[in-house]
């Protein structure tokens, strides 16, 4: 310490020291001592570090545990506002998710009716239906549909705002008229709209029921319904939504104004607590619903017949969904009911309106043979005075001429006597063919009047040939043809042929499906219904076309426009696409751009008016649109010459399609012209047959469809005896295009057995009339129209059928392979 002093004055001393009084126990003491220079003293104090070292100790000890105390309430106050945060949060959750299950459950309701439904709730939340999305044309949720555009022009409603979405009034009773909404084309279409209000968890909501009227509005007319009739129809359309209890009786505990009328109460709290089951007139349904709502969790557009407060019996539709709560237990019942009486009235007057329609239809499709008058014979060089002779020795005012070689080239008529003869002051002694009418036109003594009639009109001819095979039956007269079905035929085409634009062809021709719809149900002859559609189809191309020139201008050559594939045959369906092409006359190099300009334009202006006629675009694009299907004669020999020589894959598929071609409009030599060309290089190249023929036996069926696994495609499994009946076609040379017409000309060949070509017939029959039916049913239900059938719909009968038909298929191929080796 001393030394320290004398160093530096003062400082810190270690050292070791015994324990206050204990002088056995020596340990560490620091003191600290100062020098005073004025009486030469040290001044010193001292302290045990054992002593600092336990109140050090002491001190972290009491520090640690205040900590520990303060971290474990801090974490059970944590703990306990995670808690409440937890509880706060599940409550909110369990609100959330049984208001999403509400609502939810109010979309289910909308989705389940039949017809189209938009719910408003809390004034801007909106649910659609895909029954909406249908009516407007769109696949379902194609796109976010918004009031404001499907109501361009918002309705005068008393107690709904369309543009703010908001109410004008509260109300207890239903708001129904009639208005138009707006497409996804544009256009608008009749709907009959019925406006309930309705109440969601305290909240205002409204309900806006949509029902396509335009083809009440076409039965009208048909039926020559007055407006007054159909309004009163119309008007007693209802919606009602209710609430049940979960139970066996159904006890309603919310129901909507609509659903107050539809049973007959002046009140709700005329209703509240009573059972929906009360009113069913027929309760043995009760415990069925009761299964289906345990089972399921819903009933869908059950028919049911209620009895009203009154006592007046009504029939409705039901459709009802169980709510659930978060353990899956059923806690309420709601449901829609739709007043169906009127409906069910409306279907049966257009059941009979089909009836009568198909009345006025099937005599078109009696043989011709009842209209047939024989006809004597003279040959061409025969003087005029032995043709009179002739005539008057078989009672006859005609006379069919004929040629060296037997066949018809004229006709000889009383009327060609006056006005050629003896009004010419001509000489009986010259040869009857100077003042014969020629040429003649036959007719095949099986067809049907609707074929003769198209005949007469497009050929502009009085009297028609009648053949049986190559042999002359007679003849049959326009004027009596005409008179036994004039006005009929006239129902169909001459509204077509009188439309000046698009809008009446199009209208015209959906009338025309009511009259195919009753066609079809009749089981009418698949030949004779596609016969007609095909009618239909080259009326409605011809007055396209005299439109589109019209519009075009005067073409600058010649041309011919062609159909193929199905149209081409005359086997159209309610479910075809277009297939055209446009041939015109060969032109100068320097005419050749701005002419086939031309005819592009005039092919797009005819193919898009097609389409809004509803044939739809051809898929591959063989359409009058398209550059390369619009070309000269020169460059369509050259196709054909190409497809025919080359023979690969895809020339083989253009062959299939362009080989029907049927030119129905301008110059129709030069379709035939085209089909010549195709004849004559296909016979003078040998292995195109083989090619065509592999091609038509490789192309064999999906396996799933053979073993009947999958929805059978009725045009793939026609699809084989199309290309049986087209390969001999070629090989032989005949003119007819249509299926049936090529396998009744090779079986007169004898090219197939009488049984082969019965049961290929009768089976074609049957699947394009099992295709038909199943169109019908899809455009009856607002489905897309397709040729797939469901399995389901098949009976075993039909399932038989199919198998035999296999059985007739394998047939074919084996007549195929050995007729070309």
């Amino acid at each position: 310490m001393v030394d320290l002093v004398n160093l530096s004055s003062e400082g810190f001393v270690d050292y070791m020291w015994q324990w206050k009084d204990d002088s056995t126990r020596i340990v560490p003491k620091l003191s600290h001592v100062k020098k005073f220079e004025q009486w030469g003293w040290v001044i010193g104090t001292g302290i045990y570090l054992e002593d600092v070292r336990e109140e050090v100790k002491e001190l972290e000890s009491n520090i640690i545990t205040i900590s520990i105390l303060i971290t474990l309430l801090s974490s059970s106050f944590l703990f306990f506002m995670a808690f409440m945060s937890y509880k706060s949060e599940k409550k909110r959750a369990v609100a959330e998710e049984e208001l999403k299950e509400s609502r939810e459950k109010y979309r289910m309701l909308v989705e389940t009716s039949g017809e189209g439904l938009i719910m408003i709730l809390e004034n801007d939340q909106v649910y659609f239906n895909k029954t909406i999305y249908t009516i407007l044309g769109y696949e379902y949720e194609e796109i976010d549909l918004r009031l404001e555009e499907i109501f361009p022009v918002p309705p005068a409603s008393k107690i709904f705002d369309f543009k703010s979405q908001r109410f004008i009034k509260s109300s207890e009773t239903t708001e129904q008229f009639e208005c138009k909404i707006q497409n996804k084309g544009g256009e608008f279409i009749d709907i009959f709209l019925n406006i309930s209000q309705i109440v969601f968890i305290s909240s205002p909501g409204i309900v806006l029921s949509i029902k396509d009227i335009s083809r009440h509005k076409e039965i009208e007319e048909e039926l020559d319904f007055s407006r007054e009739k159909y309004l009163a129809l119309t008007n007693r359309l209802t919606i009602g939504v209710l609430r049940t209890a979960n139970g066996d009786k159904l006890h309603i505990s919310e129901i909507n104004p609509a659903g107050v009328n539809l049973l007959g109460a002046s009140s709700n709290q005329e209703l509240i607590n009573s059972s929906l089951f009360d009113y069913f007139v027929d309760s043995s349904i009760c415990a069925s619903i009761i299964t289906d709502l345990n089972s399921t969790g819903f009933v869908k557009n059950v028919p049911v017949q209620l009895k009203q407060t009154e006592g007046k019996i009504i029939t409705v539709s039901l459709s009802l969904v169980a709510s659930k709560s978060l353990n899956g237990e059923p806690v309420m019942i709601d449901g829609i009911i739709e007043d169906i009486t009127e409906q069910q009235r409306t279907d049966r007057d257009k059941s009979e309106l089909i009836h009568d329609l198909q009345s006025s239809v099937l005599p078109l499709f009696q043989k011709i043979s009842h209209f047939i008058k024989k006809i004597p014979v003279c040959g061409y060089d025969e003087p005029v005075d032995r043709a009179i002779e002739i005539m008057n020795g078989n009672n006859s005012g005609s006379l069919l001429i004929l040629s060296e070689k037997k066949e018809a080239i004229g006709i000889f008529t009383e009327h060609d006597l006056i006005e050629r003869v003896l009004d010419k002051e001509g000489t009986l002694k010259e040869p009857v063919f100077k003042y014969m009418s020629s040429p003649v036109y036959k007719i095949q003594s099986d067809c049907s009047i609707i074929e003769a009639l198209n005949l007469f009109r497009k050929k502009k001819i009085k009297r028609l040939i009648v053949q049986s095979g190559n042999k002359y039956e007679g003849y049959i007269s326009s004027d009596e043809i005409f008179e036994a079905s004039y006005s009929n035929f006239l129902f169909f085409i001459k509204n077509i042929e009188d439309a000046t634009n698009i809008e009446q062809i199009i209208l015209s021709k959906n009338r025309l499906q009511i009259l195919i719809s009753g066609l079809v149900e009749s089981n009418s002859n698949a030949h004779n219904i596609t016969n007609f559609i095909t009618l239909i189809a080259n009326t409605v191309n011809n007055r396209i076309i005299e439109i589109a020139i019209k519009e075009s201008g005067e073409p600058p050559v010649k041309f011919a426009f062609l159909t193929m594939g199905s149209v081409g045959r005359e086997e159209q369906t309610l479910a075809t696409d277009q297939d055209n092409a446009i041939v015109f006359e060969d032109v100068s190099d320097d005419l050749l751009i701005s002419t086939r300009n031309y005819f592009l334009l005039l092919g797009e202006k005819i193919s898009n008016y097609l389409a809004l006629c509803g044939y739809e675009f051809c898929p591959g694009l063989i359409m009058a649109k398209n550059e390369k299907w619009v070309q000269p004669f020169s460059v369509w020999k050259k196709y054909f010459t190409e497809w025919i020589t080359e023979s690969s894959p895809q020339n083989l598929l253009d062959i299939k399609i362009f080989f029907d071609l049927r030119p129905v409009y301008g110059d129709l030599d030069l379709g035939k012209k085209l089909q010549e060309h195709f004849y004559f290089a296909a016979i003078s190249y040998r292995p195109f047959f083989i090619f065509m023929c592999g091609s038509v036996k490789n192309n064999s069926l999906p396996e799933s469809m053979m073993k009947l696994k999958s929805n059978p495609d009725i045009k793939l499994l026609l699809l084989p005896v199309v290309d049986f009946a087209r390969i001999y076609a070629i090989k032989y040379k005949f003119q007819d295009q249509n299926t049936f017409k090529r396998l009744e000309l090779i079986y007169s060949q004898g090219l197939i057995s009488y049984t082969l070509y019965k049961n290929i017939v009768y089976f074609y029959n049957y699947l394009m009339n099992l295709r038909l039916k199943h169109q019908i049913e899809c455009i009856e239900a607002n489905l897309e129209i397709s040729n797939k059938v469901p399995l389901q719909s098949l009976t075993e009968t039909d399932l038989l059928l199919l198998k035999r038909y296999f059985d007739v298929l394998e047939e074919l191929r084996n007549k195929i392979t050995l007729d070309f080796k």
